[in-house]
């Protein structure tokens, strides 16, 4: 997942998706993958195998 799909599932603009997905990532909950700017993201971001969504 990237900025653009969380934004489109929430009221979030993409920016604000993106700071929120670093916030996020800080945390430890997800990894983070450089993809470049080919798709105007920078990063994906997957949720971790030891996070448990309940």
């Amino acid at each position: 997942m990237d900025c653009h799909d969380v934004a489109s599932l929430t009221e979030y603009s993409a920016e604000s998706a993106s700071s929120m997905l670093a916030d996020v990532n800080r945390a430890g909950y997800v990894e983070r993958k450089r993809v470049g700017q080919d798709y105007g993201v920078e990063f994906e971001y997957r949720l971790k195998e030891t996070v448990r969504v309940q």
